[in-house]
């Protein structure tokens, strides 16, 4: 019975070929919307190439300081009019007034130069000064050129800041009456200075202010709050943003309010801040690539433990750094007080509590971004706008799959460790459809190491679900199983049964298919004893479809009752429908077969045993079920003794017919016997449900007097090799 396969599928080869002519720039290459449950991935448009097409906003013009020299007066009025004071604001401008210069310390975007701007108004007036970052502070103007206030950014890579220096500075200060602000990132090096680590304002608070001010006294009370509750205003709020982005979504609101922006406009504009934000710390030269490894490890693997990812972002660093400066030693940071602080604030993440997260033994808390929609603007960004990193990045992604002595920290020492990274393997799958899934899954597929094909299957599960089109990664699936290498045919199947996802039973039409296409390239696993003999003799080796301990054809019974188990009428009736037509050979396929009663027998020795491997399958996850009330799940065979709703009478007809032919077949008696035993020890267990099911089960297994007599026999002999003679009563209608 020979098996068609499905007309008008590309091959891989084809795809990959259309890819190459298309180039980078071909839309169809791009997913244009995500949606990943479990609040992990929101809806996203996922353009990375043509920024042109989505909308930008910045702050309204004349909003931000000047790079250098006087801050304006009108801009200084402005702040006096919005400006929020953050929770250290008090004791930042009490170390100003006491030592007559401060140290903010912080992350960019922070406001951290705003409130400088604020605080040196509030002690000097009008008299503002931002210098350049390559001023030493021992340089600061003195007053015959200049008097107030000056706000001093430190550049990250200059020398360190110690706190003589300072004091000398302070003495020239207090001489001219006049005050300095040094504004710091965290990677910038403090010699005996205690800064004030700064914080922003909440940023409703900040956008209000900005909002009031922008549409004045009456018509903010008569809008403001309809605008604040709006869905995009409490999206954009519960990023958190950070202080620079609120006066930009203010003037947005306004306009907004007047009929100047559509509420498509507006809903678009936290996504832009986000990409702008991610694009920035991405694109910050002052920024190790320590510090970035470490953003896009935690874009891949997710809320993670902070030791996890400051291993495996250190040796995606590693390979970083060899594409940057080849051959050129680098140093691992250590001692770093810093560097969490850093690493969070650059992340826009925070600490959680551990949920249940394991690391090296212990819960540990994880670290988890503000917005989990920052793992796609991260990987998108590193994918398509430094392409440069993809080689270092899949290669660590390798490693991290394999799970191997070369692993830079083994994913093993985390749980879930495999649906982490699969999840970011799905979400650099959604950012170049179907380039990762064909020059990176289709790696781990084809390994022998089975980590990696489970992770390539659950990957490619997730896609399915959460982005790409389905039609897209049944087709790709479907390729990889109508292939020689039997890896790639596992991994294809074990994605329509992974335990993580239900995409076998929202596509059992699709599922079967892969199914099929796997079985056929695979040699027979079921032939007699006599051709394994013959085959030893002449020194064929052992079983090809068991290579090296790859139970294909028991990934595909497992498979099936996953399907069953899970999916509903229509995904049990497929399965059915299939096994039945193997087993009978009542396909249309099955009529047109070339090969005869050869090829009839061979599909007929691998339905049964499929068949009988997909009710066996249910009881190797009995233990861990979240529902223990069942007897085998909702293996096929329970279906004659469970009035399950929506399935038809031919199935359940089929499904007998289906167990009269292994009670018949000699070659199935060792499954049939197996399968017994899992019955029976089921039964004895001190659950009513599982007994009852069991009681009634047993019973419907007989169609006339010789299965009930064969089936006796077999139930008797089962009994007393587990020792419980009394099993054989179940047989009792």
């Amino acid at each position: 019975m020979d098996r068609q396969q499905n007309p008008g599928r590309r091959s891989l080869a084809q795809r990959r070929r259309q890819r190459a002519v298309a180039g980078p720039g071909d839309p169809s290459h791009k997913v244009k919307g995500a949606q990943v449950s479990g609040g992990h991935v929101g809806t996203l448009t996922n353009n990375f190439h043509a920024a042109a097409q989505h909308h930008h906003y910045y702050a309204p013009a004349g909003s931000a300081l000047p790079q250098a020299g006087r801050v304006p007066v009108d801009r200084l009025e402005q702040l006096r009019r919005v400006y929020v004071p953050g929770p250290h604001h008090g004791t930042a401008l009490e170390q100003l007034l006491a030592q007559r210069y401060v140290v903010l310390r912080g992350q960019p975007g922070t406001g951290r130069s705003t409130a400088a701007a604020r605080m040196l108004a509030e002690v000097a007036g009008t008299d503002v000064y931002r210098l350049a970052e390559t001023t030493e502070p021992e340089r600061i103007p003195d007053r015959q050129s200049r008097t107030g206030g000056f706000i001093l950014p430190v550049a990250s890579q200059g020398r360190v800041l110690t706190r003589g220096a300072l004091e000398t500075t302070a003495s020239r200060l207090l001489e001219n009456e006049q005050y300095l602000v040094l504004v710091v990132d965290h990677n910038v090096r403090l010699g005996g200075v205690e800064p004030v680590d700064w914080e922003p304002a909440p940023p409703r608070d900040v956008l209000a202010r900005h909002l009031e001010s922008l549409l004045g006294d009456d018509d903010y009370r008569a809008f403001g709050t309809e605008l604040m509750d709006l869905e995009a205003t409490h999206r954009f709020l519960a990023s958190p943003p950070v202080p620079r982005e609120c006066p930009a979504y203010a003037r947005l609101l306004a306009d907004y309010r007047r009929g100047a922006v559509s509420e498509a406009e507006l809903e678009h504009f936290d996504t832009e801040a986000d990409r702008r934000r991610v694009a920035s710390a991405l694109g910050d030269p002052d920024v190790a690539l320590w510090d970035k490894a470490f953003l896009i490890a935690l874009a891949v693997l997710g809320p993670a433990p902070y030791p996890l990812l400051i291993q495996c972002g250190d040796r995606l660093a590693e390979g970083l750094y060899a594409v940057e400066r080849p051959g050129a030693p680098v140093g691992h940071p250590v001692f770093d007080p810093d560097r969490m602080s850093r690493l969070l604030g650059l992340a826009h993440a925070f600490l959680a509590e551990p949920a249940g997260t394991r690391f090296d033994g212990a819960e540990r808390p994880v670290v988890r971004m503000h917005d989990e929609d920052d793992r796609l603007h991260v990987l998108g960004q590193v994918w398509w706008q430094h392409p440069e990193t993809r080689g270092p990045l899949t290669e660590w992604l390798d490693s991290l799959a394999h799970d191997d002595e070369d692993s830079p920290v083994p994913p093993s020492l985390v749980l879930p460790a495999g649906d982490a990274l699969a999840e970011g393997a799905m979400l650099l799958g959604l950012v170049d459809f179907p380039g990762v899934p064909d020059d990176l899954l289709a790696v781990w597929a084809m390994s022998p190491n089975e980590s990696a094909r489970r992770i390539a299957a659950t990957a490619m599960s997730h896609l399915a679900e959460y982005g790409a089109s389905a039609d897209d990664v049944h087709e790709v699936l479907a390729d990889w199983s109508d292939g020689p290498e039997p890896e790639l045919c596992w991994t294809a199947v074990h994605a329509y049964s992974t335990r993580t996802d239900t995409l076998g039973a929202r596509a059992p039409v699709e599922a079967l298919t892969v199914i099929e296409n796997a079985l056929r390239a695979m040699p027979d696993p079921t032939a007699g004893a006599e051709d394994e003999d013959e085959d030893q003799d002449e020194g064929e080796g052992e079983d090809e479809g068991e290579d090296d301990g790859l139970d294909l054809l028991g990934e595909c019974g497992d498979a099936l009752w996953w399907i069953a188990e899970v999916g509903d009428a229509t995904a049990v009736r497929t399965v059915t429908q299939h096994l039945h037509s193997w087993v009978f050979g009542t396909g249309e396929a099955d009529e047109e077969s070339e090969e005869g009663g050869e090829d009839e027998a061979r599909w007929q020795r691998l339905g049964l045993t499929l068949f009988l491997r997909a009710n066996h399958a249910a009881d190797t996850d009995a233990d861990t079920d979240t529902d223990k009330d069942t007897l085998l799940g909702v293996s096929l065979l329970a279906l004659l003794a469970d009035d399950r709703p929506g399935v038809p009478r031919r199935t359940r007809d089929q499904v007998r017919d289906l167990w009269a032919e292994a009670l018949n077949a000699p070659d199935s008696a060792d499954d049939v016997r197996e399968l017994l035993h899992t019955w029976l020890a089921s039964a004895r267990t001190h659950e009513p449900s599982r007994r009852y099911l069991a009681e009634r089960l047993l019973p419907e297994l007989t169609v006339d007097h010789d299965d009930s007599e064969r089936l006796r026999l077999l139930v008797q002999e089962t009994a007393a090799a587990s020792g419980r003679p009394d099993d054989a009563r179940l047989l009792t209608p």
